[in-house]
């Protein structure tokens, strides 16, 4: 996936620079997010994720999940559901590049 986002012609570091730029603005929608989720059949563990969190995080979490306006990649609580679904940051990667082309 990283030679989808920044070429094979860029230094490692260059890549890593870009990874990280790219990761710091994209976002997507509630919707895609879902869809994105549905088609891996992991959307019904989202609420299960949150479930689980320490209290002093859940509700925030689940406000953020519920009503925000936009999903951030680069969200800490973007960060944390995604290692709970066992999605590394590549994994992470991939799924809003697919979400983003819902």
């Amino acid at each position: 996936i990283r030679e989808y986002f920044v070429g094979e012609n860029l230094s490692q570091q260059e890549k890593d620079e870009y990874l990280a730029q790219w990761r710091s603005f994209v976002a997507v929608t509630p919707r895609q997010a879902r869809l994105e989720l549905a088609k891996r059949g992991q959307l019904s563990n989202i609420d299960t994720i949150i479930a689980s969190l320490p209290a002093d995080q859940q509700e925030v979490v689940q406000i953020e999940w519920e009503y925000a306006v936009s999903i951030e990649r680069s969200s800490p609580w973007v960060i944390q559901l995604g290692s709970a679904l066992g999605l590394d940051e590549e994994g992470l990667d991939e799924l809003f590049k697919l979400a983003a082309s819902l």
